[in-house]
């Protein structure tokens, strides 16, 4: 599992099953980039925001990468992931 900070971390999961962690209580001052995010295989963590919070985010396709946005911010950009391909099963919100 890697966790994010304030924001303008770089994600490197590595072989295996990863869980970025793209939200921890709060959202990020800045955009924080995952790598290597393999659909099926990793998964992206939110934890401790309220529902109507997580129900604000967008999954936006920007060129070869997926921005991930919460309350029109800025969280996540996913390094060379199609948008369109990810779907509830890619996240665990706790």
């Amino acid at each position: 599992m890697l966790f994010v900070g304030s924001g303008r971390a770089v994600l490197v999961g590595g072989a295996g099953a990863d869980g970025f962690w793209i939200v921890d209580g709060e959202l990020p001052e800045q955009v924080n980039v995952v790598r290597d995010f393999q659909q099926g295989t990793d998964v992206l963590g939110i934890r401790g925001l309220t529902p109507e919070t997580v129900r604000s985010l967008r999954v936006l396709q920007v060129n070869e990468n997926t921005l991930i946005q919460i309350e029109c911010e800025n969280v996540a950009l996913l390094r060379n992931t199609i948008a369109g391909n990810l779907s509830q099963d890619d996240f665990v919100v706790v």
